[in-house]
C-alpha cells in the first residue's frame, strides 16, 4: 500500500490487517506510519522519502500493490511530484 499514511491508506490497511493480510505499506515518514499502526506485527513498514526512490526492491514478493499515494497541488507539490505519482502507478502496473 502506498500513501500508507494518508487518510485512504491508512483505512485500507486497517482493512487489510482485519482481514489477516500481510501487509507492506511504504510512506515518507516511517515513524508516523508506526505511530498510526503501534501494535501491528503483519505490517512491514517502509520509507520511501521520496517519490523517486526505488521501488522495486520493495516490490518482491508483492502479491498485489494498491496505489493511493498522492501530491497535491493544493498541498505545495510541484508539478515534478505530481508527475511521479502517476510514473510511480505504472511502474507498479508493468512490475506485475
Amino acid at each position: 500500500v502506498t500513501g500508507g499514511t494518508g487518510f485512504v491508506g491508512s483505512h485500507i490497511i486497517t482493512q487489510l490487517l482485519a482481514k489477516g493480510y500481510r501487509v507492506r505499506a511504504a510512506a515518507r515518514s516511517a515513524s508516523k506510519l508506526q505511530g498510526i499502526f503501534p501494535d501491528a506485527p503483519a505490517l512491514e513498514v517502509v520509507e520511501m522519502p521520496t517519490l523517486l526512490s526505488d521501488y522495486s526492491e520493495n516490490l518482491k514478493d508483492v502479491d498485489a500493490v494498491i496505489h493511493v499515494a498522492a501530491s497535491l497541488f493544493s498541498k505545495g507539490a510541484s508539478s515534478d511530484e505530481i508527475f511521479h505519482v502517476g510514473f510511480l502507478f505504472s511502474f507498479c502496473i508493468s512490475f506485475f
